[in-house]
């Protein structure tokens, strides 16, 4: 009986454990995304990119997104991160070995997709190449927070 309430304990630390993180992911998310709301000269209505699968239409959303990546470490020297979007994963999926496969998968897919081609005279072209990419390729994979 003293084992099952010990495991029962542990269970749902674990549980509170996850939760507490992915809320201070989305926290760290919210900061970034106002951060960069701000330093793009961007409405409100921006930070909405955050939570959805929308692709930017246009070179403000783009580089609002390409701000938020850099400042969660999945852009770093204008490319995509590998080692930064497999830290944000693990804090995302915590333990879960099957999101966290999914989420390896579509890393590996991201480092070889976005790159920016060499004759681009597109501002910014780093938040439409991640964000396409993420949204081609993630499936199921629960990328997108919502707001809690």
């Amino acid at each position: 009986m003293k084992y099952l309430a010990i495991l029962v304990l542990t269970a749902t630390l674990i549980v509170v454990s996850k939760a507490q993180d992915i809320k201070a992911l989305q926290n760290r998310i919210n900061t970034s995304g106002e951060k960069c709301r701000k330093e793009v000269g961007a409405q409100q209505d921006i930070l909405a990119l955050l939570n959805s699968k929308a692709i930017p239409t246009n070179e403000k959303q783009r580089c609002f997104l390409e701000c938020v990546y850099k400042d969660l470490a999945l852009v770093k020297d204008n490319k995509f991160n590998e080692e930064g979007a497999t830290a944000l994963a693990k804090q995302r999926f915590g333990t879960n070995k099957d999101q966290l496969t999914k989420a390896d998968a579509v890393i590996k897919k991201c480092k070889n997709e976005v790159v920016i081609p060499k004759n681009s005279t597109e501002r910014c072209t780093l938040g439409r190449l991640l964000r396409n990419c993420v949204v081609n390729h993630a499936g199921d994979l629960q990328v997108f927070t919502k707001n809690n």
